[in-house]
């Protein structure tokens, strides 16, 4: 295993301990590099074979406990007793893999909020650096914050001043825990920092992340407006049109379209079609805003 892993305290949780003691073994020979990966870019600060340890005994929980459900309520499914062997397995197989991807999905949800952070927080380092303060003195501002990015920088302190790293040595473990934008930015971040122009590279990529974040929200603003004229077409225009030909319609044939009356169409259309059409058109609308405020 990779000694640049960090190893959690195994005893921090009372069923992780008695995992590892249980399934330690076995764990350490199921090596699997993406969940390492996940674990790390998580933050989980759980060694890969304690947590595997961890998967393995959860899963076993459930699939025992199902097993035993089932025996009670046995005599309810007979109906059902040719299956019933295979479920505690199937409950085993799905209970770790849910664990398997659950640090994935923690990975995830970390990047995407340091990267909705980064433009205001690389913004701040440029201008903390302005003023003539050294990186660690500018990680050490960031970490005072809340958000992802300050939990970062945290801990990258904590790497320096408990553990005794060099801030380089800090900043590349940040480095293999991070992806993206994100991870380029560290890599800059360190090559600036050894060649002495951390000011210069900060602002450089502020400037660039800026006029990035720039193009994105005026591109947003375009879309905004091609969905305000579809709300318009679709919410006043086409109710307007399909009552007027439902009108019609009624009048030239008194038994209506496939069955359905004239009238009843046009309750269709008002009590179920546009209100439909208005609840989709808000999720889109919600959904690019959003993207104009990340």
């Amino acid at each position: 295993m990779d000694a640049k892993v960090d190893v959690s305290d195994k005893s921090s949780y009372p069923l992780q301990n008695i995992a590892y003691r249980l399934f330690g073994g076995i764990a350490s020979l199921l090596y699997i590099p993406s969940l390492e990966n996940s674990l790390n870019i998580a933050m989980m600060h759980i060694h890969p074979s304690s947590y595997i340890s961890y998967m393995i005994f959860i899963s076993i929980i459930v699939s025992v406990a199902s097993s035993a459900l089932l025996y009670i309520i046995s005599d309810a499914l007979k109906n059902y007793i040719h299956i019933l062997p295979v479920i505690p397995l199937y409950l085993f197989m799905l209970t770790f893999l849910l664990f398997y991807v659950y640090p994935r999905i923690k990975a995830n949800e970390r990047m995407n909020k340091i990267e909705q952070e980064m433009v205001s927080s690389i913004g701040l380092m440029a201008i903390l650096a302005s003023t003539g303060m050294r990186l660690e003195e500018i990680i050490t501002y960031l970490a005072r914050g809340s958000g992802q990015f300050a939990n970062d920088m945290k801990w990258v302190i904590s790497k320096i001043e408990v553990v005794g790293m060099d801030t380089i040595t800090a900043l590349r473990m940040l480095e293999e825990r991070s992806t993206g934008k994100y991870k380029k930015f560290i890599t800059g971040l360190i090559d600036a920092y050894r060649i002495g122009n951390i000011t210069e590279y900060l602002i450089n990529t502020s400037n660039v992340m800026m006029n990035d974040k720039r193009s994105k929200i005026q591109k947003s603003i375009e879309n905004m407006n091609l969905i305000g004229e579809m709300y318009i077409m679709m919410m006043i225009v086409f109710p307007i049109l399909a009552i007027v030909m439902l009108v019609i319609l009624g009048m030239l044939d008194s038994n209506g379209m496939i069955g359905i009356s004239t009238i009843d169409m046009m309750r269709l259309l008002v009590y179920v079609f546009i209100p439909l059409i208005g609840i989709i058109m808000l999720i889109i609308s919600d959904s690019m805003i959003g993207k104009v405020i990340r």
